[in-house]
């Protein structure tokens, strides 16, 4: 059986409360995996921060695994 395609979810959901966001990429995800997609979420990285790291460092290093998310995926959706 064939990889299925991954799909890059990028969406303002990403913003929302935590128990929020989990529960519509859950359902997105959970959509493609019925029609034979896999979903990929933003936030579907292990990112940690120190408490000194800067915020540009940061959104660098965010801005940096989401790129290289959506260079694994063959859809860029939102």
């Amino acid at each position: 059986m064939p990889k299925p395609k991954r799909i890059y979810l990028a969406g303002p959901e990403v913003f929302f409360p935590v128990e929020e966001h989990q529960a519509i990429v859950a359902e997105k995800k959970r959509l493609l995996r019925d029609a034979g997609f896999e979903g990929v979420d933003p936030l579907d990285t292990a990112l940690a921060f120190s408490d000194d790291q800067a915020k540009p460092e940061r959104g660098h290093r965010i801005y940096q695994a989401n790129q290289e998310l959506m260079g694994n995926c063959a859809v860029k959706a939102c």
